[in-house]
């Protein structure tokens, strides 16, 4: 039997099924590629946001344990001054041996109050103490907050980057749907007698390649 001669439309569509097939099997590499990207960049920001959580809770109790440290310096330095000053009173009305007394629990008050500096960072961290005696809390705060600070930026950047690939699978999941409807416009063609028709279908699915083609490229950058 003599094998039927394609006529030029049949081969036209046919080399037009193989490119959107080889363009198909491209977007989905990219789709494949960027799912496996938005998996990393997920794990990654659930992996810092562990190490924040437990950044956190450390600095909390570093925190606290300073400030109440701090405090207590604060109260017995305090009660220094206030017995060292009735001492004073006292010693200038002639109670000489009751103001010995007062200024011997302001000097043990006093010799407390120093046993805590080392203690607390802000009391023994030459970065926080100021000249006016009170620690700089500020600056205190700030660098014990950096380390957390720094994760959380790194959790957001790498929850964007999830989000980004995200969006670029989805896009070439419905690209690659885009190129099942051309497939079927350009099969649907060789089955149709009507030349006008038939060019139709082609031309309506040529269209819809050429934007799944520039939407891809988009994608891209």
């Amino acid at each position: 039997m003599e094998q039927q001669k394609r006529t030029p439309f049949e081969i036209l569509t046919t080399i037009l099924i193989m490119a959107v097939t080889l363009f198909g099997a491209t977007v989905a590499y990219l789709q494949a590629i960027a799912s496996v990207y938005e998996s990393q960049s997920r794990r990654e920001a659930e992996a810092i946001a562990v190490q924040l959580m437990g950044e956190l809770e450390r600095t909390d109790w570093v925190v606290r344990y300073d400030l109440a440290t701090t405090a207590r310096y604060l109260f017995l330095s305090q009660e220094s001054l206030v017995k060292q000053m009735v001492a004073l009173q006292l010693e200038s009305e002639g109670q000489t041996a009751l103001a010995a007394h007062y200024q011997a629990e302001g000097a043990l008050a006093q010799a407390k109050a120093e046993a805590l500096k080392p203690h607390s960072r802000l009391l023994s961290d030459p970065r926080y103490a100021t000249a006016e005696g009170m620690p700089d809390a500020a600056r205190y705060m700030a660098d014990m907050n950096a380390k957390a600070n720094a994760l959380l930026e790194r959790q957001n950047a790498a929850a964007d980057r999830a989000h980004e690939w995200a969006d670029k699978s989805d896009t070439y999941v419905t690209i690659l749907t885009l190129q099942a409807v051309v497939l079927f416009l350009y099969g649907l063609s060789l089955t149709l007698r009507g030349r006008l028709s038939r060019y139709a279908f082609v031309a309506a699915g040529t269209l819809i390649a050429g934007v799944s083609v520039i939407w891809t490229i988009v994608s891209l950058f």
